[in-house]
C-alpha cells in the first residue's frame, strides 16, 4: 500500500513515516527507484504499533530503535520503563517546586491586601495583617 494508506491505517502522518524511515526505525517495504514513492506492507503494521506504543510510554526514538531491531526483551523494557519513571518523577518534583515558588507571593499578606509596587501607597493599612504596606525598597 502507498504511504498515505499506511499512515491512515496506522493513525499517523506521512511526515512521521518519512521521519521514521530517515531514522531507520520503519523502512518502507519498497521504494520506487524512479519516483522515490514509498510503499509499505500490511505486515509492517505491528512494527509501527510497537513503535507508537513505546513512544507513548515516553521512550525516546533513539531508545526505541534497538528495541525494534533486536526485539523487546521484557526485562530490558521493564528496566527502561523504571528509568523513565524515575526521570518523570524528578521532572514532577522540579515542576512542583517551581509551582510552589509561583504560588508563594499569592499567599503573602502584602499580596492578599492587593499590594502591588505600582499601586500601593505608603501608609496604607493591609487588612490581612497588622503590617503597613510599603512601596518596595529602591
Amino acid at each position: 500500500m502507498n504511504i498515505g494508506e499506511f499512515a491512515r491505517l496506522g493513525g499517523i502522518t506521512t511526515r512521521m513515516l518519512r521521519h521514521y524511515d530517515a531514522l531507520g526505525l520503519l523502512i518502507p517495504a519498497h521504494v520506487d527507484p524512479h519516483t522515490s514513492r514509498r510503499s509499505y506492507d500490511l505486515a509492517q503494521l505491528p512494527t509501527l504499533n510497537r513503535l507508537l506504543a513505546l513512544k507513548g510510554l515516553g521512550l525516546r526514538l533513539d531508545e526505541i530503535g534497538p528495541l525494534l531491531s533486536e526485539g523487546v526483551d521484557p526485562a530490558d523494557l521493564h528496566g527502561m520503563l523504571r528509568l523513565r519513571e524515575a526521570e518523570l518523577e524528578r521532572q514532577v518534583r522540579r515542576q512542583r517546586h517551581t509551582l510552589d515558588r509561583v504560588r508563594a507571593p499569592a499567599r503573602s499578606p502584602a499580596r492578599r491586601c492587593g499590594w502591588l509596587p505600582a499601586t500601593c501607597s505608603q501608609g496604607t493599612q493591609c487588612p490581612a495583617s497588622t503590617a503597613t504596606c510599603s512601596p518596595p525598597p529602591r
